[in-house]
């Protein structure tokens, strides 16, 4: 069917802004998937083959980062914008699109063409990243975004003025339509007194921490932060304000962040890079918390596979800091402790904060580097949307110290001690959001029986898995004779037996305090990237205070597989994402745990113990009862 025809019946089914609460768009969505799935099949032979089922993604075509999340409550609906080319599987085009949902898991377009589209004079190179204006009681809801004029753009080159300026839209049908500012671009670019790395992905949010620090009434300012650097001194954000009936009028108030290039604390904190996109502020119990995404990283090359396609030098990271004034009146962030968001490919982190749940949610990007442009050309699209994550306050009590390191070396927690020698330990949790059980309605739901594994015994137990759309949950007990312990996931059957010529392999090692996926035999096809994905996590000896009885915290994994997307999340403070590209009957799971070489052979001793082993098989994203 003909780009016109798709139009037409898009343009026929679409709804009145009168009847936004009750229609749920489902006829358009159907309508649309149809003539998407009819085109796929002949045009892409690999449209289905690696696509996955249950994580958002564009209709067809390149998608990237997540724009603009937020809650409607005049209409009980959530949006999720997206930056997409409908045109092609690479990058260029850059556009938004634009998705609802009512439960934040099953996403419905809302048309086939974009939100917004490149088609003036200020933005005729993209519509990049942007977000929603704090959304009120008018008729009016606003976005910003980054109107781009002039690529390439990027932090190794030299900057060009005017390529990045910040433009707004608007809509008064509760989000169907939107209408650029005549006054666009708002803001003509950074500051003429810096020279800027980059200068995009505005973020805005009323801040009341920010009010305080400069004497300011609250409840009458909204405060904006646009992603860069100064070239040869830091990454940073550049923070203005304005006030709430005016969204056109931004005046600039400094520079947040001078932490230099390549601020690293530790191996716990990650590398703050050279120039940093898409930074989002929240506060969190009394502390500030930004979320930054650096480029520029040093990464440590010892993880990094010398094989093709190279993925960008990029981290998605977290900081929680203080707000101070400088000499010069200045606000800036004081560093208290930071991480990593995501330990593998996930980028482009945007968070916002959800009314209904009342939780920080957070969105990321999962991009396809790791394959090349001909077998994108094949699938005809490329990248998806991580499953929403909660970010909160996470509070462990009563702690001795982590398995291997000092206590002083995590530079992604604060720790205070209290009256009995141990610790309280805080840090930023990270887990998926509490809507995802539903992706578990008519599923397949198994209870495995708990596991030991022993010295003497067989080191794998494949369980019953028979397709790559699943979650696990599973509780591990480790000892002293622990050498590794996990999943083998997407394994091959072999001829016979399960010769495991074929997976992917996710490992936690005690003795390195790191979670790591081994993707070295995840697939078969020449030219995909298939180095290790992984990162720094420990375990925690706790004292209880009425017994005094040591203990070592559980490793408790929470893994989702989609397909060719895997993510996992460890204890509510570590998350991984990682890609795999397995044959089709590589769908198999099976449990391991590793004796060190010095365990005593002649004895059956334990090495590692699997409890409460769930698996929910054949997750779906469509809307239920």
């Amino acid at each position: 069917m003909s780009s016109a025809a798709v139009h037409t019946v898009a343009s026929s089914i679409r709804c009145s802004s009168d009847d936004i609460q009750e229609h749920d768009y489902s006829q358009l969505a159907q309508s649309y998937q149809r003539i998407v799935a009819n085109e796929s099949h002949a045009k892409w032979p690999l449209f289905s083959k690696w696509r996955p089922s249950f994580h958002f993604i564009a209709p067809k075509g390149w998608m990237n980062d997540p724009c603009a999340p937020c809650y409607d409550p005049t209409t009980g609906v959530y949006h999720l914008f997206y930056q997409w080319n409908p045109r092609y599987h690479e990058w260029g085009n850059i556009s938004w699109g634009h998705a609802v949902s009512k439960d934040l898991i099953a996403w419905e377009h809302v048309a086939d063409s974009p939100a917004l589209k490149p088609d003036t004079e200020y933005d005729c190179e993209g519509i990049f990243t942007g977000c929603m204006a704090p959304i009120g009681s008018d008729d009016i809801i606003t976005i910003f975004y980054t109107s781009v004029s002039h690529t390439p753009i990027n932090y190794t080159l030299p900057y060009v003025r005017g390529c990045e300026t910040l433009s707004i839209a608007t809509s008064t049908d509760r989000g169907l339509t939107w209408v650029k500012s005549k006054k666009n671009p708002i803001v003509a670019g950074p500051p003429l007194e810096v020279e800027p790395t980059a200068w995009r992905d505005p973020f805005v949010d009323s801040w009341p921490q920010m009010d305080i620090l400069l004497d300011r009434k609250t409840d009458d300012n909204v405060y904006g932060v646009i992603a860069g650097g100064i070239r040869s001194q830091t990454p940073t954000c550049f923070l203005y304000s304005y006030k709430r009936n005016d969204p056109t009028a931004w005046e600039y108030l400094g520079s947040l962040a001078n932490i230099g290039h390549n601020y690293r604390p530790s191996r716990w904190s990650g590398d703050f890079g050279v120039s940093w996109e898409v930074c989002n502020f929240f506060s969190l119990q009394d502390t500030q918390f930004m979320v930054v995404n650096a480029e520029g990283c040093a990464l440590e090359k010892r993880y990094l596979r010398e094989s093709l396609p190279a993925r960008p030098v990029r981290q998605a990271l977290w900081m929680a800091f203080d707000l101070v004034l400088s000499n010069q009146g200045e606000p800036k962030m004081a560093p208290s402790f930071s991480g990593i968001l995501d330990h593998g490919c996930y980028y482009a982190a945007m968070s916002f904060f959800d009314p209904v749940g009342c939780q920080r949610i957070l969105w990321g990007w999962l991009p396809e580097d790791d394959t090349t442009s001909d077998q994108r050309a094949l699938q005809g699209w490329a990248g998806c949307l991580a499953l929403p994550r909660e970010l909160f306050v996470l509070i462990i009590p009563h702690v001795i110290r982590p398995i291997i390191s000092n206590m002083k070396d995590l530079t992604n927690c604060s720790t205070v001690k209290d009256g009995a020698g141990t610790f309280t330990v805080s840090t930023l949790g990270i887990r998926p959001v509490k809507n995802l059980t539903k992706l578990r309605r008519n599923s397949l739901y198994r209870r495995i029986p708990d596991m030991c594994f022993a010295t003497l015994s067989s080191t794998r137990h494949k369980l019953d898995i028979t397709s790559r759309s699943f979650e696990i949950q599973v509780d591990i007990q480790i000892t002293e004779l622990t050498e590794e312990v996990g999943l083998s996931i997407c394994h091959n059957k072999g001829d016979i037996n399960y010769d495991y010529t074929q997976e992917a392999i996710i490992s936690f090692s005690p003795e390195s305090e790191r979670l790591t996926v081994d993707r070295l035999k995840s697939t078969s096809v020449d030219n995909i990237n298939t180095s290790p994905d992984g990162g720094a996590h420990t375990l925690f000896y706790t004292r209880d205070p009425k017994d005094g009885v040591v203990k070592l915290e559980t490793l408790k994994l929470r893994i989702f597989c989609d397909n060719s997307v895997l993510e996992i999340f460890a204890n509510d403070r570590f998350a991984l994402t990682s890609r795999i590209y397995p044959d089709t009957s590589s769908v198999n799971v099976s449990l391991f745990a590793t004796p060190k070489q010095n365990a005593a052979s002649k004895f059956d001793n334990i090495v590692a113990k699997f409890t409460t082993i769930q698996i929910w098989e054949n997750l779906l994203n469509k809307p239920g009862d």
